[in-house]
């Protein structure tokens, strides 16, 4: 048995992304990345609307021009916008990461009972082959979409 231990190489990222489009090429990741990218300036653009609040002129009563109705109202709306555009992006998101969850525990299951008998099963116990496969399904099924979802926003936030 090979373990390996440190980075992944961008063939393993490749065949993550390869297996969640399952047939629709790079336009899922696309659209995913796409989504991250709208989500991150839409929250900028919450940001910069707070800005032009505070900095509005204000009357005698201390109301932003136009009321803070008006400016609470369109800040509601706009933190509503991206709630959503949030929760659409997640969504997508982990319907990609379930497909590729999905294809590569076949894959793995696969593998593993294609060993040949007499060279794999005999000599290695069947607990360590369970935890092997247990932490790779772990890894694969929890970690990996967390951690490229991270990753994602970050890079979209530069």
């Amino acid at each position: 048995e090979d373990r390996k231990v440190g980075l992944l190489s961008f063939s393993t990222y490749r065949l993550y992304f390869g297996r969640g489009s399952c047939g629709c090429g790079s336009a899922l990741f696309l659209a995913v990345l796409m989504l991250i990218l709208a989500t991150e300036a839409m929250r900028i653009y919450c940001d910069l609307y707070i800005v032009d609040w505070a900095s509005a002129p204000t009357d005698e009563n201390g109301e932003a021009e136009g009321g803070n109705k008006l400016w609470i109202t369109r800040y509601a709306q706009l933190s509503a916008a991206m709630a959503v555009m949030c929760l659409v992006r997640s969504v997508i998101f982990m319907m990609f990461a379930r497909r590729a969850s999905k294809s590569m525990h076949q894959r793995m299951l696969a593998h593993a009972l294609r060993a040949p008998t007499n060279i794999y099963f005999d000599t290695v116990p069947t607990a360590q082959i369970l935890n092997r496969l247990g932490k790779d399904l772990d890894v694969v099924d929890t970690m990996l979409p967390h951690y490229l979802l991270e990753f994602f926003q970050d890079w979209g936030f530069l």
